[in-house]
């Protein structure tokens, strides 16, 4: 914008016109086709269907949950449209209250329940709802309530918060591959880690805690994807600037000071006063470092990490404490001599075996083949080679200790599940489903975990459930007797696919109808 000031010439007592910027309007249309140009990309962005991943709302006894009222639209693995509902819900018109003359079935689980990766119609809960009859002429309704990530105790939690809400006559519990050791393990910089944890020490109660999650929200980065909470929600330029997100919050301590400038100026200026106040902060050799090849060359060495889950131990009671430390007594040795204990090995060997999708926080598959232009075959061999390994050598007992540990952690957790639905007159179900590390793994995976497999925790599972007389159903062992082509239709690079949602749907569907038949001289549960 230019506007004319008069000015008179002294030579020719003429007057003189000389231009003159209006900065303030020129910065102002500036910012109104900025505004207008976000528009434009998010709406193009909307009718493309893009940035629609982003899944998670926070909640401080669950750690996450889904987000309301939102399109969710799948491309990181498979290709799959759905909306969340007010209730975080997949289903269509659904209502709290139960419809009259129908039988609800509420999956509990995590991605492999949730199945964001196919379409609705495709998913083993839709089909199960077309399949399944019922012997007493009752409509069958399943509801989803499978959340990316979800463990064993955040299932029970969300069991007492939410589903009962809901009115169903059974609950099925989807058990996946790792959950066993899900149940205790820290909050880190992906989203679906962020949980309560669980632990049942022998003579102990089982206690289900949230303390990392009360710590975990503490932090910067927390504070900062709380403070832009709308942004989240409503933004798919965010959504596809999340995945660059969650990359930075793992490795890069840049982004981890900016955030901590954002959220905490005070304590963060104060940390990096102390820091540029130490002589050996300004050591060159440090700031940049001889090699290259390992990251930025320029580190602030102020941010440091801290374990969210360190003040957990606190609201144990003294006894269990105890009882702790005497369980882990037999892997000091190994501590000491540079091993890390099984809790220490569990969060470390988490990413490696199976980390999250850094884009969608959902899990996905990482290859370790232990180098590159290595072929197929050559893989496969050494995937063989692995899996002999790990069957001729002996679980260490300190590994052993802490799988029973885990373990009875587990059927606690599902015996307390069993206990509150029969308290509602709800059937409490669990059925393993099949995972590709399981059936049909990629090669050069690491497969095991302390030497217990998949089927091993499968067989865990099927324990607990026979001790605490829950019918169980075993999904992974039918899928194993595929043929190979079978069995990689199954899946996409982790998830179910299409062909996978029905092989489960073909089989849990005459177990469920099997459950619901009346019993001669016991009336049938449910409601």
């Amino acid at each position: 914008m230019v506007v004319s000031a008069p000015i008179k010439t002294q030579e020719t007592g003429e007057v003189a016109v000389t231009p003159r910027k209006n900065w303030l309007k020129l910065i102002l249309v500036c910012v109104v086709l900025q505004i207008f140009a976000l528009l434009f990309t998010e709406f193009m962005l909307f009718v493309a269907g893009f940035g629609e991943e982003e899944i998670f709302a926070f909640d401080k006894e669950l750690g996450t949950k889904h987000m309301t009222n939102k399109r969710i639209t799948w491309r990181s693995e498979g290709y799959g449209c759905t909306y969340f509902d007010a209730n975080g819900m997949q289903e269509d018109n659904l209502t709290v209250a139960k419809p009259p003359n129908t039988y609800r079935v509420a999956v509990l689980g995590d991605s492999m329940v949730e199945g964001l990766q196919v379409h609705n119609e495709d998913k083993f809960s839709r089909i199960l709802d077309k399949s399944v009859k019922l012997a007493d002429g009752k409509k069958l309704q399943v509801l989803n309530f499978g959340t990316s990530g979800y463990s064993t105790a955040q299932a029970y939690v969300q069991l007492k918060n939410k589903v009962l809400q809901f009115s169903p006559d059974m609950v099925i519990l989807g058990y996946d591959s790792r959950d066993i050791f899900e149940n205790w393990s820290p909050a880190d910089a992906t989203l679906s880690n962020v949980r309560p944890v669980a632990l049942h020490l022998p003579g102990q109660k089982l206690v289900v805690n949230s303390a990392g999650i009360d710590e975990w929200m503490k932090s910067p980065r927390a504070k900062f994807l709380t403070q832009i909470s709308w942004i989240r929600q409503n933004s798919r330029l965010w959504g596809l600037i999340s995945a660059m997100e969650t990359e930075l919050s793992f490795n890069n301590t840049t982004y981890k000071t900016a955030i901590e400038l954002i959220t905490r100026p005070k304590k963060a200026f104060k940390k990096i006063w102390e820091e540029c106040s130490k002589p050996e902060f300004w050591d060159v050799k440090k700031l940049f470092p001889a090699s290259s090849n390992n990251g930025p060359s320029f580190k602030i060495p102020f941010f440091a990490g801290k374990d969210m889950n360190a003040d957990l131990a606190k609201s144990f009671p003294t006894g269990a404490k105890k009882r702790r430390a005497k369980a882990a007594e037999a892997t000091t040795a190994d501590t000491k001599s540079g091993a890390s204990s099984p809790e220490e090995q569990v969060v470390s060997n988490a990413t490696d075996i199976e980390p999250e999708n850094r884009l969608t926080g959902a899990p996905s598959h990482r290859s370790h083949n232990g180098g590159k232009g290595r072929n197929f075959a050559e893989l496969e061999k050494d995937t063989v080679g692995k899996a002999k390994t790990a069957e001729q050598q002996p679980i260490d007992e300190g590994a052993r200790k802490y799988i029973d540990l885990m373990s009875h952690t587990l059927s606690s957790l599902v015996k307390e599940m069993d206990g509150i639905c029969k308290a509602n007159n709800v059937r409490f179900v669990v059925a393993a489903l099949p995972a590709r590390i399981g059936v049909v793994p990629y090669p050069g995976t690491d497969t095991t975990m302390y030497g217990l497999d998949y089927q091993g925790e499968v067989g865990i599972v099927q324990t607990a459930c026979k001790k605490n007389q829950i019918p169980f159903i075993d999904l992974v062992k039918p899928a194993t007797e595929l043929t190979p082509k079978e069995k990689t239709r199954l899946f996409y690079s982790l998830h179910l696919a299409p062909y996978g949602h029905k092989f489960v749907a073909d089989r849990l569907g005459p177990f469920i109808e099997e459950l619901t038949k009346p019993q001669t001289g016991s009336a049938p549960i449910g409601r």
